[in-house]
């Protein structure tokens, strides 16, 4: 999925701001905060706000998940098999936002590089546009 059909299918969005670090320099820090946890340094991303039912929001309070998600069509580096350079991802809920680029999730930390866009979408909209069967993710 390329920026301009994501872009066009979201619209314009809130601009965010990630990181300006250099690539190896992102991927250094995030291993130096985050010891232990997989490390994903993305680019072309976006924020999603999920809307859900009550019932899903309250299961992922439970699990101290937030209603968020990210979209990056493109990974800069990762250090699992889960994610290869190139392809594009869509993460699991957030687990906690800091230092205005590390996006964390229950298993990964993913590095946010440069401005990304922030949207508003049901979950059930973010999971038909971004499934990972897709394009074969």
């Amino acid at each position: 999925m390329q920026d301009h059909q994501v872009s066009q299918l979201l619209g314009p969005g809130e601009v965010m701001y990630g990181t300006t670090l250099a690539l190896d320099d992102a991927i250094a820090r995030g291993r130096q905060v985050f010891p232990g946890l997989s490390i994903c340094v993305v680019g072309n991303w976006f924020w999603i706000d999920l809307g859900a039912p009550r019932e899903v929001m309250h299961q992922l309070a439970g699990q101290s998940q937030q209603p968020v998600m990210l979209v990056a069509l493109e990974i800069l580096y990762s250090s699992s098999r889960a994610h290869r350079a190139g392809e594009w991802l869509r993460s699991t809920p957030l687990v906690a936002f800091t230092d205005q680029m590390y996006f964390r999730t229950q298993h990964t930390v993913y590095v946010l590089m440069g401005n990304g866009r922030r949207h508003a979408l049901s979950l059930s909209t973010v999971l038909q546009l971004f499934s990972s069967e897709q394009d074969g993710h």
